[in-house]
């Protein structure tokens, strides 16, 4: 017995989750669900090119450099068309764009294709994938937020999708 047919699919809770978050809102797909949707496409799209080329022998640093280099050019160029930006007033405002750029932007995107150039694709995913559980574990710990059902039915399906990914392997 494969372990497919026993196991449900952790895609199918996924797209639950994220349905009953959407639908606690309303029925209707406007802009922001199409801007979502496309950001995740492109950024699922991001994973396997960062891979080959990070195993094409090329230099993953100068290409996370690149990388975080063509997002911050666009989301300027974005920024510009679609809203007013201004500077930080304050100084808790600079630390927090300061944080966000160097560490969660810097350090995050320009050392992935590094890392990933010691791994496959598809584990570089999962660890992707496996941002929500440690924001919503986090958010648990250090500011006592509580997980909403559609939440934990969204944690619920990583968790299962990277577990059967794992079950199929020992089976196959």
């Amino acid at each position: 017995m494969k372990t497919k047919d026993f196991l449900p699919g952790g895609a199918e809770l996924l797209l639950a989750g994220v349905g009953l978050l959407t639908l606690g809102s309303g029925l209707g797909f406007g802009a922001g669900e199409a801007w979502s949707l496309l950001a995740a496409l492109l950024y699922a799209c991001t994973i396997p090119v960062t891979d080959r080329l990070s195993h094409s022998g090329i230099d993953s640093l100068s290409a996370g450099v690149v990388q975080v280099g063509t997002m911050a050019a666009l989301s300027l160029a974005v920024s510009f068309l679609t809203e007013t930006p201004r500077l930080p007033a304050s100084t808790l405002e600079w630390i927090g764009v300061v944080m966000l750029a160097v560490v969660c932007t810097g350090f995050g995107f320009t050392l992935q294709p590094l890392a990933q150039s010691k791994t496959s694709a598809e584990q570089a995913g999962l660890f992707c994938a496996i941002n929500p559980l440690v924001a919503a574990c986090l958010g648990g710990l250090v500011l006592q937020e509580r997980l909403s059902p559609q939440g934990l039915l969204i944690l619920v399906g990583l968790v299962l999708g990277a577990r059967r990914k794992r079950l199929e392997k020992r089976t196959a």
